[in-house]
């Protein structure tokens, strides 16, 4: 078998390059001078046996063999990460310590389910709670800091292992004072053209992303006017007239100016799930999992 001398370094220094586009810019991402970027991509130019760039007007540019060559050195990076991060993680269960994350906006019927899971065929092993924002959540299992989390659905990551475990009703928050307060349920239909608020948008993308999808299978388009953060902010932009809202039954309270009415269509739901790497293979983290679908199974049953 033919020897390689290929380091890492190297590899992360012609994918940074063909990223950037130059050695400065390379050198400023990889916290190196741009003499030490050129050295590494030299190095591995010469073990290639080709030239990976062509130079135009100060920019490194990929050409035909570096084309070939810089998909297989990604993979190789992110390969070499994700077992990196699969012995850390394996390590900390080497602790008698499971550490599992869950986002702040779950449903507190769900958290209380989740802060009371115990290992019983594992008495030695203590769960380590964090609380987050689910994408914080997903990047710590991804990364080996967490080994399992739970969250807002949908999760979309070839890397992970996704469970449903519960969901819940969504819900219309209006001013007091606005023509659909009358109402007791909201058709959809009646939501196209209002002024709508967006509530954690940014850090939660394909939630927002399957809203959307929704409201247009039904052929119509949601007018958003403002983002907020949190539930509490969204609440009291409604209060002042900003705009509606939609959310989770959970989040949603009337008083100081703000009516919640249900949706009409009982199928447009939250969901929440628990997590764990796809390439994990650890009888605790099963264990856990078990438990977990034991119990939030129960929970789902009493909603009904």
């Amino acid at each position: 078998m033919r020897q390689l001398n290929l380091s890492m370094e190297g590899l992360i220094a012609v994918v940074t390059v063909a990223q950037e586009g130059s050695l400065e810019r390379a050198g400023k991402v990889l916290g190196l001078g741009r003499s030490a970027v050129g050295k590494h991509v030299g190095i591995v130019e010469k073990e290639v046996g080709a030239s990976l760039f062509d130079r135009h007007a100060g920019r490194w540019i990929l050409n035909e063999e570096g084309r070939l060559f810089a998909p297989k050195a990604s993979q190789s990076i992110l390969y070499a990460r994700m077992g990196l991060d699969l012995v850390q993680s394996h390590v900390k269960l080497q602790t008698n310590r499971l550490f599992v994350g869950y986002s702040t906006f779950l449903h507190p019927r769900l958290i209380d389910v989740i802060k009371h899971i115990r290992l019983e065929r594992r008495n030695d092993v203590r769960i380590a709670f964090e609380s987050w924002l689910t994408e914080g959540i997903a990047n710590g299992v991804l990364q080996g800091d967490l080994h399992a989390g739970f969250g807002f659905l949908p999760v979309k990551n070839p890397e992970l292992l996704v469970h449903e475990v519960f969901e819940e009703p969504l819900v219309v928050c209006l001013p007091s004072d606005h023509p659909l307060s009358v109402k007791h349920a909201i058709r959809p239909e009646a939501l196209e053209g209002l002024p709508m608020i967006a509530v954690g948008r940014r850090p939660l993308p394909l939630m927002y992303e399957e809203t959307e999808n929704y409201f247009r299978s039904l052929g119509l388009e949601l007018k958003f006017v403002e983002e907020c953060f949190s539930s509490n902010e969204a609440l009291y932009s409604v209060a002042q007239g900003t705009g509606i809202c939609i959310l989770p039954a959970s989040l949603a309270r009337s008083g100081d100016g703000v009516v919640v009415r249900s949706l009409s269509d009982r199928m447009f739901t939250h969901k929440y799930g628990v997590f764990v790497r796809q390439d994990q293979d650890d009888a605790t983290v099963e264990d856990f999992l078990d438990i977990v679908r034991q119990r939030t199974d129960a929970l789902r049953n009493r909603r009904r």
